[in-house]
This record gives structure tokens, sequence and C-alpha cells, in this order.
């Protein structure tokens, strides 16, 4: 059975219909409470931010409701009929039938987005960094190849994708893709990823991925595995990560390029160390010192975020034994297998034998549906997380 064919199913479990139920009763219960007028400035503050977190879920839960209500009296009108009114009216019943249900199937791509905290599905710009792992000059052609399929990918999808900054091999360090150095030899690479939803689209991808092929140097043609590591950050607002000044150190230095050397006459590069956490970005690709450190900082504070955000999200997870199997950012994710042409996911077990389509990025979309289909059944297996505590 297919991810989306066990949403459907799922959504029609009576525990989970008795979840959402629970979830609108407790809507109409703190709406109630929020128009007393016994109820203080403050009460009524908190009752409103808890409103609002829910009342998309409980809205379309009702939506959602409702359609299938009229479904199941069309189908029993539909029973009831004489055999000859029936056949007279077989075309008004099954048009509404595909009106209703093509309704329904809206209203269940609603209900399962509004399930989606709002860190997530409200983040338009991510941060996507690729750097080589363990495999040498072999890990980082691999980086270079899987940094253009985001690229190839995140087009494809409507998205804006910008470099940020890349650092290569021994021909020497790149930024914002406007350096000389042509070495197919990625080290690490920075970009943003601009779109409505994309965080949720790419979220998916951190992790570590194993690619397994014959190197071009190998005269004996034995298959090689080596692996890279992807993260995607979401850029966090200055609210969101808020960062004192006392706790960075700035140093400015000459932008220097292939070989060492230095291109630019002034100290226009920028590199910013985060004292708490150990964290350094540099960023050098600007002329301006001033739009390095602007870039600098957005990246930092997006690091920061991610550091701070998966403290809370461990501490949830060492509490809750139904998360058990899903894997850190240090297990490996994904396997490239270019011998076999197959690529699979470790965490959903799918293989697909389509690698140079998921290369090309176009076929990435059949895993990270597969995967938003996974997040959405966690969703539905928690839903007693999305009560409000008040």
């Amino acid at each position: 059975m297919s991810a989306h064919a066990q949403i459907s199913q799922t959504l029609a479990d009576p525990g989970v219909l008795a979840k959402f139920d629970t979830i609108a009763s407790k809507y109409d219960t703190l709406r109630k409470r929020q128009e007393d007028p016994d109820s203080s400035s403050d009460e009524k503050a908190t009752l409103g931010k808890d409103l609002a977190r829910i009342e998309p879920t409980v809205t379309t839960y009702r939506q959602y409701r409702e359609r299938q209500q009229e479904v199941a009296e069309i189908k029993t009108l539909m029973k009831e009929c004489s055999a000859a009114d029936a056949k007279e009216n077989a075309d008004m019943f099954n048009e509404e039938l595909s009106r209703l249900n093509e309704e329904l199937a809206t209203l269940r791509t609603e209900l399962l987005e509004s399930l989606v905290p709002a860190d997530i599905s409200e983040q338009e710009v991510a941060i996507l960094e690729v750097r080589s792992g363990t495999g040498g000059d072999e890990a980082a052609l691999f980086a270079d190849e899987m940094f253009r399929m985001y690229q190839r990918h995140a087009t494809l999808a409507g998205f804006r994708f910008e470099v940020v900054s890349t650092s290569r091999g021994s021909e020497g360090t790149t930024a914002g893709g406007t350096s000389s150095s042509t070495s197919p030899k990625l080290k690490e690479g920075v970009a943003t990823v601009t779109g409505e939803g994309v965080f949720r689209r790419f979220m998916f991808e951190s992790g570590v991925h194993r690619v397994q092929r014959v190197p071009a140097t190998e005269s004996q043609g034995r298959i090689h595995t080596s692996t890279i590591t992807v993260a995607v950050l979401a850029q966090p607002s200055k609210v969101q990560a808020d960062i004192k000044e006392s706790d960075l150190r700035v140093d400015v230095f000459r932008a220097s390029g292939a070989g060492g050397q230095h291109v630019n006459t002034t100290e226009s590069a920028v590199r910013i160390t985060h004292y708490p956490t150990g964290i350094v970005v540099a960023i050098q690709d600007e002329r301006s010192q001033h739009k390095n450190r602007a870039k600098a900082m957005n990246i930092l504070r997006a690091r920061v975020y991610e550091v701070e955000k998966s403290k809370v999200e461990k501490e949830r997870r060492d509490t809750r034994s139904k998360l058990i199997g899903r894997g850190e950012r240090s297990e490996k994710i994904r396997t490239y297998n270019f011998p076999k042409n197959r690529v699979t996911d470790h965490r959903i077990n799918l293989s697909l034998y389509n690698l140079s389509l998921v290369m090309e990025g176009t076929g990435l979309a059949e895993f990270i549906d597969n995967l938003q289909a996974r997040h959405y059944m966690d969703l539905l297996a928690n839903l007693d997380e999305q009560m409000p505590s008040s």
C-alpha cells in the first residue's frame, strides 16, 4: 500500500477521527473561555494563541466531516431509490459524488498541512549545506554532483536557488559561484533556496548520503563507497535567533582566490565566531565587507537556531517511545548505487531504479513526496500533541 493510501485509510480510522473530535471540542471550550467577560486579559491572550494554532485544523476537519456526511447521504439515497429512479438519476448522483470526492481530496491535503508546525510550514527560506565526507576526491566529486542536483530540482519546483559560497579542491576556494576555480571537487557548498513551502520540501534531505560506484581513476573496476553530508536549515527571523553581539568575535581579512593568492586589496572578507556554540562562519564572495557580514550573520543565525531547536527536539524524542527508530542526522539516509542504477532511501525502505533522473533533479520528487507522506503519518500518530495545554 502506498503512503498516500495509508494516509486515506488512517484518516478513516475511528480512533483518529475521535482525536480530531476531541481537538474540535477543546477548541469550542477555549473559545467560550476567551469570550467570557470574567477572563483576564493575560488569560485571553494565552487562549488566543492556542486558538490560532488549532483553528485551521478544526475548521478544515469540520468541513471534511461535512463532505463525508454528504457522500454518505447520497449513497444512502441511491440505495433507497427504486431501480428505475436510480438508473434515471445515475449521472446526477455520480457527478455529485465525483465533485464531493475531489473536495475531500483537497480538504484531506489541507487538513494534513494544518498539522505541520508553523516553524516548518511558514518557512520560505531554507539554507542548504552540502559537504564532502569520507572517500577523499570521490566524495568531493559526488558532493558537487549533489549540489547541482539540488539546484536543478529547486529550479524545476519553482524555487529560487542562490549560491552563497563554495569551497573546492586544490584549485582554490570560490564564493557566490563567481571564482575562476573550475575544480569539480566540492568540499562545501552553501546556498539559499527561496519559495513558498520550501523548507518542508527540502528538510528531509538532511543527513548522510552514500554513493557506491567505480571511480574514473579505478583501473580494476572496483566499487568504492563514499559519503557526503547534507544539512537543510530554516532561516530564522532575528527574533527567533537572538544573538548577542557580546557573544561574537568578528574578524576581517582579504579575500583569497585560486592558489591562496589575495584577490582583493581591501579587507572585505568576514569571519564570525559564536562563542557559546563554537560555530564559525566565513564569507568572502562580496566586495563589500558590510554585505559579507550580513550574509555571514544569516548563516550563523540559522546554525545557532538549528542547534537550539535540536536540543528541544532531542528532549522531546527522549520522552516519546513512539519515535524509536527515527534516524538522527548522523545516520545514513540514502544510498546511490551507480552500477545498479538504484537509489534507496533507508528511512522509508524505498528503492527507485532511475538514478540518472534523480541526479538530474526530476526523480528526487518521488522520494520527497513519500517522505512527506511518512511525516504526515507521524503527525497523525501523535495527534495528542496538537491539544492545547490551556
